[in-house]
């Protein structure tokens, strides 16, 4: 997100009040009307569904300067997922009448979000296609590079992910289970294309990963 946008956000949101909660804190509840549009400051909150047989399948990660649940309040529909903060997070909570209003005179942030939305759908048709069509390796090796393009930090090792988040919440993202992500994982590791270090991943070399992507 571009410093301006982000600049205007804060300045908006600080009128609303702040709130800070522990890892594993479920900011909003499947079934439950969001309680307005929370915009994040710091930490990362997921989002995630239930199956049928019980079995959670993460949607989408936020990441500060995110604001959600927009969808929900725009289209007023039945809200299918839980919120929860797998970091210590801290938001500003704003009514949602509010925040449309908002955007709704300010072209740049509703171009801005517009973009966003088209980065998310373009990452959740990849994700269904790999779902579909990849072998485990590319499902895993699609799940890294998202998050190391999103989260990612340059480091002198590589680029590191400060996701403290568990294998099994990854492996909901790449569409397989906690021992095929983890025995995937091991291999990329053997490979010496990540390392784990302090429970993140540190992708190595970027543009490996990206050429076993494309099969190049």
């Amino acid at each position: 997100m571009k410093p301006d946008i982000v600049s205007q956000l804060d300045i908006f949101f600080s009128r609303y009040p702040e709130y800070s909660k522990e890892k594993g804190t479920t900011l909003i509840h499947a079934g439950d009307a969001p309680p307005g549009i929370i915009y994040l400051t710091s930490g990362i909150v997921r989002e995630y569904a239930i199956t049928r047989k019980g079995e959670e399948v993460t949607v989408n990660l936020f990441k500060p300067f995110a604001y959600f649940p927009m969808s929900l309040i725009l289209n007023e529909t039945k809200n299918r997922y839980y919120f929860v903060a797998i970091t210590p997070v801290s938001y500003r909570l704003a009514p949602g009448a509010d925040v449309i209003q908002y955007i709704s005179r300010k072209p740049e942030i509703l171009l801005d979000l517009l973009s966003r939305v088209y980065r998310g759908t373009d990452g959740l048709l990849l994700r269904l296609e790999y779902a579909l069509t990849g072998s485990a390796t590319m499902k895993v090796v699609y799940t890294i590079l998202n998050a190391a393009y999103r989260f990612g930090e340059p480091t002198p090792g590589g680029t590191r992910i400060p996701l403290r988040i568990t294998h099994k919440d990854l492996a909901t993202l790449s569409g397989t289970s906690r021992e095929t992500f983890s025995r995937e994982i091991k291999k990329l590791e053997n490979e010496n294309l990540i390392t784990i270090q302090e429970g993140c991943i540190i992708v190595n070399n970027l543009e490996k990963l990206e050429e076993m992507l494309l099969g190049v």
